[in-house]
């Protein structure tokens, strides 16, 4: 009897180590690994992303503040991307875009209010870093950030203070 005890504790010891490495082995811990870990993006901010050799893929998720937004990216070593929208019930919203060399924006008709994913992958099988943000304009994220309110009647003062500034 101690014997057959003994065996079923080996037994269910052996079961939840197989167990654990299975899973282990399925689920992506890593952030943006999977639609389910996807990175919260901020209106008018930049994320930082990468796509390395064992992650062909990237994902991020957005609530819409207009109809019209636009997904800008900024290339780092990963010059050569693929972006697909998807809507809160995982369906396709438009077609795969292709970003790279001067193009670094997409605009996507969406609903306001709506969360949306995005899934970034590589062209080939690319690697590298990229950052990627998301607003109502064609501006990058942040261009706006240390504007000056204009308002009517009134003079407002302003300096270039290196060559091609703005």
């Amino acid at each position: 009897m101690k014997y057959i005890f003994k065996f079923f504790q080996i037994a269910a010891c052996i079961a939840v180590i197989v167990i654990t490495f299975i899973a282990c082995q399925i689920v992506d811990n890593e952030e943006g690994g999977t639609k389910q870990r996807a990175i919260t993006l901020i209106a008018d901010a930049w994320a930082e992303g990468s796509i390395s050799s064992t992650r062909n893929e990237q994902w991020f998720k957005f609530t819409a503040t207009a109809g019209t937004q636009y997904l800008h990216v900024s290339f780092g070593t990963l010059t050569d991307l693929y972006i697909q929208l998807y809507d809160s019930n995982n369906n396709e919203v438009g077609g795969m875009t292709n970003l790279s060399g001067s193009t670094t924006y997409a605009s996507l008709t969406i609903t306001s209010g709506r969360e949306y994913h995005i899934k970034v992958s590589a062209n080939g099988s690319g690697t590298g870093t990229y950052r990627i943000g998301f607003n109502s304009t064609t501006l990058t994220p942040g261009t706006l950030a240390g504007a000056v309110t204009l308002s009517i009647d009134t003079w407002a003062d302003g300096a270039l203070t290196a060559a091609n500034g703005e």
